[in-house]
């Protein structure tokens, strides 16, 4: 059995005795009120709209659970492997997957979230189709008539190629056009048939600012209707009031922002990336929420955070987001990520901030403005940078290198506190964050060892820099095979190191 799959069943064992909903269907009923908070942000939540294997039923159910408990309101169900929801949008759920969602709707109901439903029509439907328009209503009415009035048309990760002649000839070649007169129709029939009925709308444009014809074209959908924006980029470690007022202006409406943060199916290996029973993301993001501007709440509809395939250690970053949506202001992210630590991890919160520290992302600019995270605490690989620096000025200056004495800290820690994060206080928690702890003292000692060679070269210790520096290039060697990223950049340090003389 996979760590994944491993981490599934604790997760289901820990919720065992949580009552798993009626057995029927269940009928249509408002949604309770929202979880209630001082916030700016009318909309407050998570969407569980990554690639890779749905969440369980339990594990639902906890994440509602937590939402409930934090001021959050909005739970987006948009999983891109589940079947009817993407790839065969217009097939009605069967019995079985059907009173699932039900189960889930009524926990939402029951933890004051309101359940959104995702449909992702766009790598198939005839817009203009209106046999595709029924398959949608009646994907809808089947979902109302388990309770769910709140619904989302998502067109993310789409050609902009219309790719029927129907359509091509309507709309002009338009996939905007195309997409704004669906959503519009659909809007219209629903709400007609029910009053609570609320639209969400994701773009195929969803990220950015630069005016053009989409934007344009979208701007023209019913008011009533949310759109959604990743902010300036497909990950935005960054979103200003600026930003936000940029966006407004072409779409005519503040946007509801996506936060691609803390989502890691970004980084699961290619090769894997279709298979979802083994996909394992090479990443773990466990750093608090940074970056949302303290007055940005005003300038937008909400925030729903795209969370990590793992939910339970998503509790960590999600928290820290919670904290800054109640209360944006005067929300300090190192307070509240130590709280969100202790709050999972209890008695051995001290080894898992050492961990969570290793995983805590800052941002780096790849091509094309397309911000992405880089995977660890920037004082380690300032520190490496540091060190490195100083060896090539004086090498006779490292030992009194304050960066050194961090480093070897920092390193230490990573062999010590590693045995202590399988007995974490939800043994499902421990499962998931399996594979990253694995790695955690292999890489301390393979930093240990890096820096034993940096004080034998200053010693001018030539035999034991030798023996050093094949055991830091067999260490450089192990860490480029590793299936998972835990130590940021050590595997460029270990390199650099060996190559010195």
């Amino acid at each position: 059995m996979g760590l994944w799959r491993k981490a599934r069943r604790l997760g289901a064992a820990v919720l065992a005795a949580t009552t798993l909903g009626a057995a029927g269907l269940l009928p249509a009923a408002a949604i309770a009120a929202p979880a209630t908070s001082p916030s700016p942000f009318a909309i407050r939540g998570v969407i569980e709209g990554y690639y890779g294997l749905s969440w369980t039923l339990p594990e639902t159910k906890a994440v509602l659970a937590f939402m409930g408990a934090h001021g959050m309101n909005t739970f987006v169900y948009a999983p891109k492997f589940d079947p009817y929801q993407r790839n065969q949008w217009q097939d009605l759920y069967p019995a079985a997957q059907l009173r699932t969602i039900a189960a889930m709707v009524a926990a939402a109901r029951r933890d004051h979230v309101r359940f959104v439903y995702s449909l992702s029509p766009g790598l198939s439907i005839v817009y203009s189709s209106p046999a595709d328009r029924a398959a949608v209503e009646a994907k809808f009415a089947q979902l109302r008539s388990i309770g769910v009035h709140d619904f989302m048309l998502s067109f993310d990760d789409v050609s902009y190629n219309l790719k029927w002649p129907a359509d091509q000839r309507i709309y002009h070649g338009s996939i905007s056009l195309a997409q704004v007169a669906l959503t519009n129709a659909i809007y219209a029939a629903e709400i007609r048939v029910d009053p609570s009925f609320q639209l969400m709308f994701t773009p195929t444009d969803y990220w950015g600012a630069q005016p053009g014809i989409y934007f344009t074209h979208i701007s023209r959908l019913n008011p009533a209707i949310d759109i959604i924006w990743t902010g300036p980029g497909v990950v935005s470690p960054t979103i200003t009031a600026a930003n936000a007022e940029a966006i407004a202006r072409l779409i005519g409406r503040p946007p509801l922002i996506w936060y691609n943060y803390p989502v890691n199916d970004w980084t699961v290996p290619q090769p894997e990336f279709n298979n979802p029973a083994t996909m394992q993301p090479q990443d773990m993001f466990l750093g608090p929420v940074r970056g949302l501007a303290p007055n940005l709440g005003p300038h937008v509809r909400g925030v729903l955070s795209n969370p990590m395939l793992e939910p339970y250690a998503s509790e960590v970053p999600l928290a820290t987001l919670a904290d800054y949506l109640n209360h944006p202001a005067t929300y300090n992210p190192v307070a509240s990520w130590r709280a969100a630590i202790a709050a999972v991890a209890g008695p051995l919160a001290g080894p898992f901030t050492v961990f969570a520290r290793a995983l805590s992302p800052y941002p780096e600019i790849l091509p094309v403005n397309r911000w992405y995270w880089t995977t660890t605490d920037a004082t380690v690989d300032g520190g490496e940078a540091q060190v490195l620096a100083a060896y090539a000025r004086n090498p006779a200056t490292l030992g009194r290198l304050p960066a050194m004495a961090t480093l070897r800290a920092t390193f230490s820690a990573w062999v010590a506190d590693a045995p202590a994060l399988s007995r974490l206080p939800n043994p499902a928690l421990s499962a998931e964050i399996a594979p990253w702890v694995a790695w955690m003292p292999r890489e301390g000692t393979y930093g240990l060892e890096a820096l034993g060679l940096l004080r034998d070269l200053a010693a001018g210790n030539s035999a034991a820099a030798a023996a050093a520096r094949a055991r830091v290039q067999a260490d450089a060697a192990a860490l480029a095979k590793a299936p998972v990223q835990f130590g940021g950049h050590l595997g460029s340090f270990l390199t650099r190191v060996a190559a010195l003389s």
